[in-house]
C-alpha cells in the first residue's frame, strides 16, 4: 500500500517539475477545456474509486506554489475492500501544454515513467507504459488531461489471480468520458 502512495508521489512530482513552455498563451485564462469533466465511475475493473481527499489537497497545494503544467487535478484510491490496489490521477493541464504535440506527450509521459517507448494503441488511445519502483504506471492523454494508472507490478503479473484485472481496470479507466460540466473531475 504505501509503495503505491509512492510512486503515485514521484509520478506526480515529475509533472510538476516540468516547467511551462514559455507559450504566449496565459495558463490562468479560461479555456473551453475547462468546462470539461471527466466522468469517473464508483468502481473500475471491480475496484472502489475514492477521492483521496490527502493526496489531491497535497498535489493543489504543489501545483499552486510552482510554474507547471497542471491546472488542476485529483487523485483517486482504487481499493477491494480495505487494500489498497491501484492509484487513478487525473489532470487537468494548461493551455500551452502541447498535448497534440506527440514529442510533447512522449517527453512528458517519459518523465513520469521513465523511459520513452512508444506508446500502446489501446481501444484506441496511445498508452504509454512503464514499471516503477516495482509498479506497473500507465499515462494517456484526453483532450487537455493527462491520466495515469498506477498498479502494483506483482499485481499486474498474476493478473486475476491478484484479485486485479489490470487490463479490464485499464480499458474501464480508458473508457471514462468527458462531459460538458462544471470544471472537476
Amino acid at each position: 500500500m504505501s509503495r503505491l502512495r509512492v510512486v503515485t508521489a514521484a509520478a506526480l512530482l515529475a509533472v510538476l517539475a516540468a516547467a511551462c513552455g514559455g507559450g504566449t498563451i496565459d495558463p490562468n485564462t479560461p479555456q473551453d477545456a475547462d468546462n470539461l469533466t471527466l466522468g469517473v465511475t464508483p468502481t473500475l475493473g471491480g475496484l472502489a474509486v475514492t477521492l483521496s481527499e490527502k493526496a489531491t489537497t497535497k498535489l493543489a497545494r504543489e501545483v499552486g506554489q510552482r510554474e507547471t503544467y497542471v491546472r488542476d487535478a485529483t487523485v483517486f484510491e482504487l481499493r477491494q475492500g480495505k487494500r489498497l490496489r491501484g492509484v487513478f490521477q487525473v489532470m487537468r493541464l494548461t493551455p500551452d501544454a502541447r498535448v497534440d504535440d506527440i514529442d510533447f506527450r512522449r517527453q512528458l509521459a517519459g518523465k513520469i515513467i521513465g523511459t520513452t517507448r512508444p506508446p500502446e494503441a489501446i481501444g484506441g488511445v496511445a498508452v504509454y507504459k512503464g514499471v516503477l519502483n516495482q509498479q506497473v504506471v500507465h499515462v494517456w492523454f484526453e483532450e487537455q488531461f493527462l491520466e495515469i494508472l498506477i498498479v502494483d507490478e506483482k499485481q499486474a503479473i498474476a493478473g486475476v489471480d491478484s484479485g486485479v484485472d489490470v487490463n479490464r481496470l485499464l480499458v474501464e479507466a480508458l473508457s471514462l468520458e468527458l462531459t460538458p460540466g462544471q470544471p472537476t473531475v
